[in-house]
């Protein structure tokens, strides 16, 4: 094959790690051995998914045909992706936290993902929260 597959799933989502197999030796870099570039068809069953690039921050095109669904997995710059297979777009997340916290206190926060109709899905999604200070200065990444 020309890439490794593996796939994750939680609730509607799945989780598509794709690696290219091609190891050559640099010869004129001290022996050392990276992955060849790699431009492969990745070839999905079901009705048609949504599909993200997690690395690239970024939608797929995904073509159907016949039943089956396809997309472009992209490792000319790197040796392997993590794509995020959807049964429908999202739109952006839902954030909910305490209108106002004082130093020590505990802040809430609660993150919903919402279809772009605005119906809630059952996908794992990772999120990452950036607390600022009054200045506007990054205080703290969770």
């Amino acid at each position: 094959p020309d890439v490794y597959l593996s796939n994750s799933k939680w609730g509607g989502s799945a989780f598509l790690t794709v690696a290219g197999d091609r190891i050559v030796k640099d010869t004129s870099f001290n022996g050392h051995y990276s992955r060849e570039p790699v431009l492969a068809t990745v070839r999905l069953a079901g009705p048609r998914p949504v599909v993200y690039d997690l690395f690239e921050l970024r939608k797929v095109d995904v073509e159907t045909d016949t039943g089956a669904s396809r997309f472009q997995a992209d490792l000319t710059r790197v040796g392997a992706k993590l794509y995020a297979v959807l049964p429908e777009d999202i739109a952006a997340p839902d954030l909910q936290i305490s209108s106002a916290v004082t130093a020590g206190e505990s802040l809430a926060a609660t993150v919903g993902v919402r279809s772009d109709k605005g119906t809630p899905v059952d996908i794992l999604a990772p999120v990452e929260l950036t607390l600022l200070d009054p200045a506007g200065a990054t205080r703290q990444r969770i």
